[in-house]
Parts: structure tokens; C-alpha cells; sequence
């Protein structure tokens, strides 16, 4: 059993008003937003994951934006800078109410132990979209239902950021 935090109100807001500036980060395009932002990430032990019932990605997008140590926000979150466009359509295979996806970075930076974090924000709809990560990283993702349980998860495809092949869904 994971217990997912909730995402405070004012944090929230915050996302509220950062929706213009991820609508610019994205290069104006109506396709999906990123919605994630560092608090929503809730650190976890990636021992307690049923790797049966998560997805593994390995990485696919070109960029070579990892991390950024000069501005203020990541720049993997923004494509208009070089980041990542590369995504995955991620669907839970159980019908529940809401739901959080989670990852578990298993292949990072030389001599780094797997990092699991859990996202707080609810996820209301069988599907959403996720950035994969640049060539040589490996990624598995999972899903939390609101009881803590796991959720079967499976992807269901790829694309770029652009593409408009699924713009209602939520890009986390």
C-alpha cells in the first residue's frame, strides 16, 4: 500500500497559474500541456512496485537535455528550449474512479540507485500521456489507485508532442 499525499490547495493555484507559461514552454501548440511540477512528486521505496503490473520504457527522445543547472525550472519540461517531445499514452486497466501514475528511473547517471516518485494529482481518465525520457535511460511506470493499491497499467502508444494525436489527454 502506497498513501499518496494530496496536493495542497495552494499548489493548485499555482498550477492554475502556470498554465499560460507551460501554454508558451510547449511552443503554442494546442496539443496537451505539462501539468507536473516538482510538488507533485512524493519520493517512495521502489521495492514495494509490482513490476508485473508496471510498464518499462526504454528511452526514445533525441534530446539531450537532462538537467538544468542555469534557470529556475527544468528545461526537459520545455520543448520550445530543446526538451523532451517524446511521449507514451499510458492506460490503467482497471476501472477506478481516479488514480496516480508513478515512476521508477532505473537506468540514470553511472553509480545512481533507481529513484521512485509517486505523482499527487489525481488522474480521473483510463489514459494520459508521459514524457519518455532521452536514448540509454530506462523508465518504469505504475499506477496507485486512491486505496493505495497498484493498478495494472499498460501503454498503448508513442508519439511527439505536436502531433495532435491525443490532445485531450493530460501530459504529466
Amino acid at each position: 500500500m502506497i498513501e499518496v499525499r494530496k496536493t495542497p490547495l495552494i499548489m493548485r493555484f499555482g498550477d492554475l497559474l502556470l498554465s499560460p507559461i507551460m501554454f508558451m514552454l510547449g511552443g503554442f501548440k494546442k496539443d496537451s500541456i505539462q501539468r507536473t511540477h516538482f510538488w507533485h512528486s512524493q519520493p517512495i521505496d521502489p521495492n514495494v512496485i509490482d513490476h508485473q503490473l508496471s510498464v518499462t520504457l526504454a528511452g526514445d527522445d533525441p534530446s539531450s537535455v537532462l538537467t538544468n543547472r542555469v534557470f529556475p525550472f527544468p528545461l526537459f519540461h520545455a520543448p520550445i528550449f530543446g526538451g523532451w517531445r517524446n511521449y507514451a499514452v499510458l492506460r490503467v486497466e482497471s476501472a477506478v474512479p481516479c488514480w496516480h501514475v508513478g515512476w521508477i528511473h532505473h537506468a540514470c547517471t553511472a553509480g545512481s540507485r533507481p529513484r521512485a516518485h509517486v505523482q499527487s494529482l489525481r488522474i480521473r481518465d483510463r489514459e494520459i500521456k508521459v514524457l519518455t525520457q532521452p536514448e540509454g535511460f530506462v523508465t518504469e511506470y505504475f499506477a496507485i489507485g486512491s486505496l493505495g493499491n497498484q493498478l495494472p497499467l499498460k501503454c498503448v502508444d508513442r508519439g511527439v508532442l505536436g502531433d495532435f494525436r491525443f490532445p485531450r489527454l493530460k501530459l504529466l
